[in-house]
């Protein structure tokens, strides 16, 4: 795994909207319109981790994205990182880190893909 930020090309996020919301789409959309950001890929990351941390709930995806414009870090850290941030940055060993990393980018990977376990 790399540390690079997760890149959410405009199709991707489109099929994760229809994928986790059907019928519902075109208003998910419209509400993640409402999601902030310096910039386009910025925005389709952060729709991205709210649209997984969502979990199909319309109610939940109301709330994150408030939070997401407050600070997008928690919700990108939650999405994409939920083991390292549930142990705590800096409290692991550089191989438990490592390993929690790859753990965590093989789930983010796998939801994006629509392989959840």
């Amino acid at each position: 795994m790399n540390n690079e930020p997760t890149k959410i090309s405009s199709e991707l996020l489109e099929l994760l909207v229809n994928r986790e919301f059907g019928e519902r789409s075109i208003e998910v959309s419209e509400q993640l319109k409402q999601v902030k950001s310096d910039s386009e890929s910025g925005r389709r990351r952060i729709s991205a981790a709210i649209l997984k941390l969502a979990n199909r709930s319309q109610e939940r995806l109301e709330q994150l994205i408030q939070r997401a414009n407050t600070d997008f870090r928690d919700i990108v850290a939650e999405a994409e990182y939920p083991r390292v941030l549930e142990a705590g940055f800096g409290e692991l060993s550089d191989e438990q880190e490592q390993q929690a990393n790859e753990e965590d980018w093989n789930e983010y990977r796998n939801w994006l893909h629509g392989k959840e376990a």
